[in-house]
């Protein structure tokens, strides 16, 4: 089972919040790279990649604050927000 068997509470969501970020930033670095490679505008890119790190970190303290509707819908609209600023940098690398 291992030590992480044994969170509970904010060491628990602390863990899933972190997962969650593994599991998106190859999406992120992919756009980057893909931007970087492609010619895309770097002063964008940039200015994307900034709003895609300051979307994790509310995703994050959304997520640390607990479970409740409230906060389950503002952290899957920053979530989906995050996801569009990826989304934007793939298509300047290819515009």
């Amino acid at each position: 089972m291992g030590l992480q068997g044994l969170l509970k509470g904010y060491g628990l969501r602390s863990l899933g919040a972190h997962q969650n970020s593994l599991e998106t930033f190859p999406f992120f670095a992919s756009a980057v790279l893909s931007s970087a490679a492609l010619g895309g505008d770097p002063v964008a890119t940039r200015a994307l990649s900034i709003a895609y790190v300051a979307s994790r970190g509310v995703y994050v303290a959304v997520y640390l604050g607990g479970v409740n509707k409230a906060l389950a819908a503002i952290r899957t609209v920053v979530f989906v927000l995050g996801l569009l600023v990826v989304l934007a940098i793939f298509i300047l690398a290819v515009v």
